[in-house]
């Protein structure tokens, strides 16, 4: 069992659940068409998927039919359920997971299906963060859920019998949500020092002699793209997308529109725009660099077949991959760049500098917010602006406490000076 992705001739992706044979399984995809496909985002769909894939290969280790037993009204056990979050607690990305087939367990020795029925290629188990794991739990929950459900509604049962089932189905869930783990505590605030990011453009400098990238293309399309990613806080999706039309010299702006299942994107992920089109102006000194690689842009032979600004060298649309390959040879350069250095860690340092600047320009924080939501492309009612200003709201907080605590220290020191002189 395992996730494939399709795309539709309107330019849609979507992830559909395949077997060994990459035949698609009917259930789980009538489940992500019908319930997943029109109100999430592409890549909730494809955690979803996963999750469920990977309840499935739960499912084949167990012998256990999902759908059959349902049927039955005959729901998951507190020792399936037990096995079944061990199973979901794997890193299947950094685990080779073998399936043991064939395996007669008996119902009395469910707590040992784990040992018994699927074991690592490695010594050692990983497993994915709490997080991850607590997500991937109110997936399959959702899922079982809406099995239940279905299975209920093209039953005719009597009204006792139906009340029987959804008591079960909730007696069931109940227990799978109360595996969850515990959330990790509050992350550190993101970003980094000012003198970082001055490391950063000096090494990307194309004339630097640290920088890492050796073709004179790649070393001017890589400074234009971290350079208006410092400079404008975009994600990476957003700066993927932006097509030679949207880039105005005259104006000294560049426009950023939302354009979900573009016909013209032909890459397997799909870049997007996660919040509302807008424009952002260009300083001047980057004009005549982002003039200067059009020219050369046109000269890539696959740059004439699709309309995408930054493009790899044979002039293919940038990917995903591409553009977060550029922050990991800068991490490993002979510059001590940060480890967590991407294009996140960047858009939280601009969200900081932001707020200092507007501090130092006399504008309110509420004035602050709803500039920093227009030029980050959020809703007015948009509560981003705390998450990405954490760091400047902790350090302030901080700087303010310390105030408080002076005070007071200095009015007690001041009474045990006089109080020494008496």
């Amino acid at each position: 069992m395992k996730v494939k992705m399709i795309r539709f001739k309107g330019g849609e992706r979507f992830p559909i659940i395949v077997d060994d044979n990459d035949a698609p399984v009917s259930v789980p995809n009538l489940y992500l068409l019908t319930m997943s496909r029109q109100v999430d985002a592409l890549n909730t769909m494809k955690a979803k998927s996963r999750a469920i894939a990977q309840f499935y290969k739960w499912c084949e280790s167990t012998g256990i039919d999902v759908e059959s037993r349902f049927r039955e009204n005959h729901f998951l056990s507190v020792d399936e359920i037990n096995s079944m979050c061990e199973y979901l607690r794997i890193d299947y990305k950094n685990n080779k997971i073998k399936v043991n087939k064939n395996v007669d367990i008996k119902p009395t020795k469910m707590s040992k299906i784990i040992h018994l029925n699927f074991k690592l290629k490695q010594n050692k188990q990983i497993n994915v963060c709490n997080d991850t794991y607590n997500q991937r739990i109110i997936y399959i929950k959702d899922y079982l859920n809406w099995i239940v459900n279905v299975k209920s509604i093209s039953i005719n049962n009597k009204e006792s019998e139906y009340t029987s089932i959804i008591l079960k189905r909730n007696e069931m869930i109940e227990m799978i949500k109360s595996r969850k783990l515990p959330s990790r505590g509050q992350e550190l605030p993101r970003g980094f020092e000012e003198e970082v990011k001055k490391i950063l453009i000096d090494t990307i400098n194309p004339n630097s002699e640290y920088n890492p990238f050796r073709d004179k293309f790649v070393k001017a399309r890589n400074e234009i793209f971290v350079l208006i990613a410092i400079s404008s806080g975009l994600r990476r999706g957003e700066m993927l997308t932006i097509k030679v039309e949207h880039i105005d010299l005259v104006n000294k702006r560049i426009e950023i529109v939302r354009c979900p299942d573009d016909v013209a994107d032909t890459r397997g992920v799909e870049p997007n725009v996660k919040t509302r089109s807008r424009y952002i102006r260009i300083e001047n000194s980057l004009v005549i660099p982002i003039k200067e690689h059009l020219k050369e842009r046109r000269k890539r032979k696959l740059s004439k077949t699709h309309p995408y600004f930054f493009v790899a060298r044979s002039g293919a649309p940038l990917s995903y991959t591409q553009a977060g390959d550029i922050y990991i040879k800068l991490r490993d350069c002979d510059i001590k760049l940060p480890d967590n250095l991407t294009q996140h860690e960047i858009r939280h340092a601009w969200n900081y500098k932001f707020s200092e600047l507007a501090k130092q320009k006399g504008v309110s924080d509420t004035e602050a917010d709803n500039l920093r939501k227009n030029l980050m492309g959020w809703s007015k009612n948009s509560v981003m602006p705390a998450r990405y200003n954490e760091r400047y709201i902790q350090e302030k907080s901080e700087e303010l406490s310390l105030n408080l605590q002076k005070e007071i220290m200095e009015y007690r020191d001041k009474n045990n000076k006089e109080k020494d002189e008496k």
